[in-house]
């Protein structure tokens, strides 16, 4: 498979958006944030593809994905979900990013998988949910944390 439908959700934790993404299977990967989750698990059907998440603590960031990519767990946390995919152009990193409001959007974790995937040619894809405003992602206007991402991209 040479390319991938993606989608990116905020699922507010709510059961219903689980529910409907365990029907939806329009998108090869789904980058989730905020996902419906207990101490147990994620609340998303694995009969659509694997569920990649921190497995240690009610996560706030995962990822569905086809079941032939494989998890990157040193870029696995409770606010961060990596995975791998090979495609007919090489290998892809895709990850799902969780920034606290109350956090730098400087995530180290994060800014180490930037470096790593730049320092070996990997292409990397990222679902962010940044709580962050720039006008370079189509808000009215931007705020410091926004400004700051934006340096950062």
């Amino acid at each position: 498979m040479a390319s991938f439908i993606v989608a990116q959700i905020n699922m507010q934790k709510s059961k219903a958006a689980a529910s409907e993404l365990n029907i939806c299977r329009q998108y090869d990967i789904v980058l989730i944030t905020e996902p419906c989750a207990t101490r147990t698990g994620v609340k998303i059907d694995k009969a659509l593809g694997r569920i990649v998440a921190a497995e240690s603590c009610i996560p706030r960031a995962c990822i569905r994905a086809p079941n032939r990519a494989w998890p990157i767990d040193e870029f696995i946390d409770r606010d961060m979900a990596t995975v791998a995919l090979t495609t007919d152009h090489g290998t892809v990193y895709f990850t799902s990013v969780y920034l606290d409001i109350e956090l730098t959007v400087r995530k180290e974790r994060f800014l180490k998988l930037i470096e790593f995937c730049k320092n070996r040619g990997i292409a990397l894809v990222a679902g962010i949910d940044c709580n962050a405003h720039s006008t370079m992602w189509g808000a009215n206007e931007a705020n410091s944390r926004g400004e700051e991402l934006e340096a950062l991209i």
